[in-house]
C-alpha cells in the first residue's frame, strides 16, 4: 500500500445532503394524507437517490484523480472505495423497493402505506449506516490508523454495523413473508 493520504472528495459533503433530503422525503410520502401527493415525492426521492449514485461515481472519479501517476492506492483508498460501493449498491436495492412503492402509490393499491412507511424506514436506515461509514472514512484518514485506537475502534464500529444490517435485513425478511410478500423476502 502507498502511504500517501488522499483528501476526502468535496463532492461528500453534496452527496451526504441527498441522503438527508432522501429521508425527509420519503418520510413526507409516508405522512401524506393523499396518495398522489405520496407518489410525487416518491418521484422526487427517486431523483435524490439517483443523484447520490451520480455523485459517489464524481466522488470516485475525483479521489482517483488525486493519486500521482504511477504510484500505488493507500489502504485508505481502498477502504473508501470499499465501504461506498457496498453502500451504493444497497441504495440500488432501495431504488427497487422504492419504485415498487412509488407504483403502489400511484395506483393507490392495497398496501400503499405499508409499503410507504417499509421504504422510509429503509432510506432512514440507509443513512444512518452512511453517517457511520462517513465518520468512518473522516476518523482513519491517516497513514497507519492501526498505530492508533482508531483503527481497532474503526473495525469494531463496521463490525457492529454489520451486525446491525445483517439483523435488520433478517427482521425485513421476516416481516415481508409474514405479509405474504416473498418476492421482496427473498431478494
Amino acid at each position: 500500500w502507498s502511504e500517501a493520504v488522499p483528501a476526502l472528495p468535496l463532492g461528500l459533503a453534496i452527496t451526504s445532503a441527498l441522503l438527508v433530503f432522501l429521508s425527509g422525503t420519503v418520510e413526507a410520502a409516508c405522512r401524506a394524507r393523499d396518495l398522489r401527493r405520496s407518489a410525487r415525492l416518491l418521484a422526487l426521492g427517486a431523483a435524490f437517490a439517483l443523484l447520490f449514485l451520480a455523485g459517489q461515481a464524481w466522488n470516485w472519479r475525483a479521489l482517483l484523480g488525486t493519486r500521482a501517476p504511477g504510484t500505488r492506492p493507500s489502504f485508505y483508498e481502498f477502504n473508501f472505495y470499499l465501504l461506498t460501493i457496498l453502500h451504493a449498491l444497497h441504495v440500488l436495492g432501495g431504488i427497487a423497493l422504492h419504485a415498487v412503492a412509488w407504483a403502489r402509490a400511484r395506483a393507490r393499491g392495497p398496501g400503499a402505506r405499508a409499503i410507504l412507511r417499509y421504504n422510509a424506514t429503509y432510506w432512514h436506515f440507509l443513512a444512518g449506516v452512511w453517517a457511520v461509514i462517513l465518520g468512518n472514512l473522516l476518523l482513519t484518514r491517516m497513514n497507519h490508523p492501526s498505530s492508533t485506537w482508531l483503527g481497532p475502534a474503526s473495525v469494531a464500529l463496521l463490525g457492529l454495523c454489520a451486525v446491525a444490517v445483517l439483523g435488520y435485513q433478517v427482521l425485513a425478511m421476516r416481516a415481508f413473508w409474514s405479509r405474504g410478500m416473498k418476492g421482496f423476502a427473498c431478494w
